[in-house]
């Protein structure tokens, strides 16, 4: 099962000087998987889980790890190698 649900978003009728176009404007929009590391949320880094890539960090202090990576550190985690 993949991490990153899509979801198609109806964002509200398009408008064009006033006039409704009776349009609805639709955009594919990803959900990473977010695990705050500390209770406050918003001090401490953040693993982001994605379709294809996984960003463990902070605002300016962020790596990127492809899947296979992230599995090959999940896996040494869990085995207790680190």
């Amino acid at each position: 099962m993949s991490p990153v649900n899509r979801y198609t978003i109806i964002t509200g009728k398009m408008t064009f000087g006033g006039a409704d176009c009776s349009k609805f404007i639709e955009s594919e929009v990803n959900i990473m998987k977010i695990i705050k590391l500390c209770h406050q949320g918003s001090c401490c880094p953040a693993v982001k889980v994605a379709d294809d890539h996984v960003e463990i960090g902070e605002k300016d202090n962020t790596c990127v790890l492809t899947m296979e990576q992230w599995e090959i550190l999940k896996d040494k985690i869990l085995s207790k190698k680190l």
